[in-house]
This record gives C-alpha cells, sequence and structure tokens, in this order.
C-alpha cells in the first residue's frame, strides 16, 4: 500500500544511480516494487535495493516493465546476488553457511570458514568471511550471543529458506558434511577420543541438532563425553529424533540426569 510505496521510495539511491536524477520515474518504479512486494517489506528491501545498484534506468515506458521485477522474495533475491556477476559463486557459498547455522548465528573462524568450505567444495578462507560481511552486508545480521561474541546469521528466515532449497543439494547430504566438519574440529585426546569439553561453543551448544537433521546423533550419544559436554536443551530436542534400543536406553538414562548438567 501507500505506506509500503513511501518505505520504497525514501531508499536513498548510490550517487551513481539513474534514479537519483529522475523523481517521477523512481516513484513510479518504487509503486511497482510496493505493488508487487503485496505487502511483504522484505521483498521490497530486496527488490529496492538491486535496482539502486544498477546503472541503467528502468524503463518505465515500456509495456510490461513492472512483470519484469522479480514474483517473490527468493527470486528477489537471487536477483541481487547475480548482480556480483563472477563473484555471485563466492557470496552464495559464505551465505549458504550461514543458512545453514543454529541458534544465534556462526563466529568468526574457523567454523564458518570449514562450513563454507565443506557444504561448496571450495575452500574458503577469513578473507571470504571479510568479504562476505562487507558486500552483502545488508543481509547479513551481527548479534551478540550468550557468551557476549559477536556471532552472524542471515537478516531474515525467508533467505535463509531460499537458500537452503536452491542449495543444489539434498539437506540430509549437506548436514552430514556439517557433522563430519564440526566433529572434525573437536581437539583430540591421547586415545584419539574427542575432547568436547574443549570443543568449540558453537560446536557444544548446535552439534546435536546438526548430527539429528543429518542421522548421525545415535553413533555421537555413544560417547559419554560428548553427552557431558552438549548443551543440555539442545541435545534434549535432538534426542526425539534416535531410534534403536541402544539409543532409547542412552536417551532415557540422559533425560533422568540432564537438569543436572546445566
Amino acid at each position: 500500500g501507500g505506506r509500503l510505496r513511501w518505505r520504497v521510495a525514501i531508499e536513498q539511491p548510490p550517487l551513481h544511480s539513474p534514479q537519483r536524477a529522475r523523481p517521477a520515474r523512481a516513484g513510479a518504479v518504487a509503486a511497482g516494487v510496493a505493488g508487487r512486494a503485496a505487502g511483504v517489506y522484505l521483498y521490497a528491501r530486496t527488490t529496492a535495493r538491486t535496482l539502486r545498484s544498477d546503472r541503467a534506468a528502468v524503463d518505465i515506458h515500456r509495456p510490461g516493465w513492472a512483470d519484469d521485477l522479480p514474483s517473490e522474495i527468493g527470486e528477489a533475491f537471487d536477483d541481487y546476488l547475480a548482480r556480483f556477476g563472477p563473484d555471485e559463486p563466492r557470496v552464495r557459498r559464505m551465505l549458504l553457511a550461514l543458512a545453514f547455522s543454529e541458534g544465534t548465528g556462526l563466529p568468526r573462524g574457523r567454523i564458518w570458514t570449514r562450513l563454507s568450505s565443506v557444504i561448496s567444495g571450495d575452500d574458503c578462507t577469513e578473507a571470504d568471511v571479510s568479504w562476505a560481511l562487507d558486500v552483502a552486508e545488508a543481509y547479513v545480521a551481527e548479534v551478540v550471543d550468550d557468551d557476549r561474541r559477536s556471532v552472524y546469521r542471515l537478516y531474515h528466515k525467508a533467505l535463509a529458506e531460499h537458500l537452503r532449497r536452491t542449495a543444489g543439494r539434498p539437506t540430509a547430504e549437506i548436514q552430514r558434511a556439517v557433522v563430519d566438519a564440526l566433529v572434525s574440529l573437536v581437539p583430540a585426546v591421547a586415545d584419539g577420543r574427542g575432547d568436547w569439553l574443549a570443543a568449540a561453543p558453537y560446536v557444544r551448544q548446535h552439534l546435536a541438532t546438526h548430527a539429528a537433521a543429518a542421522g548421525r546423533l545415535a553413533v555421537l550419544i555413544e560417547d559419554p563425553g560428548f553427552l557431558l559436554a552438549a548443551e543440555p536443551l539442545g541435545l534434549l530436542r535432538a534426542l526425539a529424533s534416535v531410534d534403536g534400543d541402544s539409543s532409547r536406553r542412552i536417551r532415557t538414562a540422559y533425560e533422568q540426569v540432564a537438569h543436572r548438567l546445566t
């Protein structure tokens, strides 16, 4: 409606934008975007930002020009990512790791780079993280977790759902790769077992959720060290997915003592 049209219109275009010199045309484009948005501000915001970055003005005199606007948020986000040209795969693989993150998001460092690498199949570095935060900052939210660390997630869950849906691989397959990557980051002790208490907070808090989605939780809960180190509430929720006599016995035992592990 009019309120959404106004919010689209006040998004100030960059200095090079061809929309700046023609306020009337910019208003017509804003109205077209608002009409397609049907009240969904995230769609309007994404499409407006994409159009702001174009060097060619929208030809509002061409019949059917508004029909070429994206039809929904996923298409609008794809349109935005396509503006990166040869760098589109790079920004997609960095954001895709955030799309598969749990809780409040991923910290900078080895977890983000490792997940991006295993999901995409391309080596990712901290430089890629810095670049993604710079060029796609409008769609990445920085929040402070319970331990007062900065973590990062996508601006809206609809963007995460779209990236997961268009990842090109089954979700369970990606989750298995995520589990393997997170387990590989756990320090090992002398006997080869994982030193779960020394694992990164994200691993202890969310590995159980990823493992449940990957069908790998039954193996992990055979290790008492994992049961002791995992965040209890997350593990209790994930344990609902396990099956088999052995797994059910472990789940029952854990449920009886979990309140003592907080």
